[in-house]
Parts: structure tokens; C-alpha cells; sequence
């Protein structure tokens, strides 16, 4: 979750109150509270609140809004924790690979689990691009 900018929207207060509401919010930005307030990524609802099946929503939102909705529109998508699991079937391998990497995308998801299988993780991709860029560099 990102803190909210520094730049302010003219609300009708007077400049006292706004003045005040500016300095709350910077200090709450800068307390070591304010880190155990913070909702983890994987908990943010599609309004931004807390919603504990968050990130399952977001992700069959990505899903549905996709160019292969037609095509994933019945599969389950469900999460535990940070992994997003999906269940159903897919017309072809193409269209598999291309909910996992939509379901990657989503802030929270550390990994895809399809079917009750662990098709793909976070750490699976960055080790495989670290592994290209050295291959590359050598």
C-alpha cells in the first residue's frame, strides 16, 4: 500500500483545519505505528479496504476485464495467504500461461497454484530472469 502523496486536494475547511489535517497526516506517515496499521497487499479489497479474500477478488477482476475472459470465465479463483489458486479447466496451454502471468501481477500474489499443483511462484521468475541476465552477461 502506498502513502498518500504529499500534494493535497482544496477541501472547503478553513486554512487552520487543513493545516492541521496536512501535519496529522505527515506525522502518521512517519510513526512506526503506522506500519502495523498497514493492510498487507495480499488483504486489500478492490475499494482499498481490508477485505481478507482481497487479493482472490482482484485477481478474477483482472481476469474478467482480460482479452481471454470468454475463456476463463468459469474457473474458481480462490487465495491462501498470498497464493492465488484457481480451479476449472482450460481450453489450451496458451490461455493457461496467460492467467498465471495475470495473476502474478496482481500486488500480493507471491505465487499461482492451479488444480492443486504450484505451477509458478514470485521467486521461481526472478530467479529465472537473474539466471537470463547472467547468462547474457557472460
Amino acid at each position: 500500500m502506498h502513502p498518500p502523496s504529499s500534494s493535497f486536494v482544496s477541501y472547503p475547511f478553513s486554512h487552520a483545519a487543513a493545516t492541521a489535517a496536512r501535519h496529522q497526516v505527515r506525522w502518521s506517515q512517519r510513526s512506526p505505528i503506522n506500519a502495523l496499521l498497514s493492510i498487507p497487499p495480499e488483504r486489500i479489497g478492490l475499494n482499498g479496504d481490508h477485505d481478507h479474500q482481497g487479493l482472490a477478488k482482484r485477481v478474477a477482476m483482472l481476469l474478467r476485464c482480460s482479452a481471454i475472459a470468454r475463456e476463463v470465465s468459469a474457473l474458481k479463483v480462490a487465495q491462501r495467504g498470498a497464493i492465488v489458486t484457481i480451479q476449472g479447466r482450460f481450453p489450451a496451454q496458451t490461455v493457461l500461461h496467460q492467467v498465471v502471468a495475470i495473476a502474478l501481477q496482481a500486488d500480493g500474489a507471491n505465487g499461482v497454484e492451479v488444480n492443486g499443483t504450484t505451477i509458478l511462484s514470485k521467486i521461481d521468475v526472478e530467479r529465472a530472469y537473474q539466471d537470463q541476465m547472467s547468462a547474457m552477461a557472460s
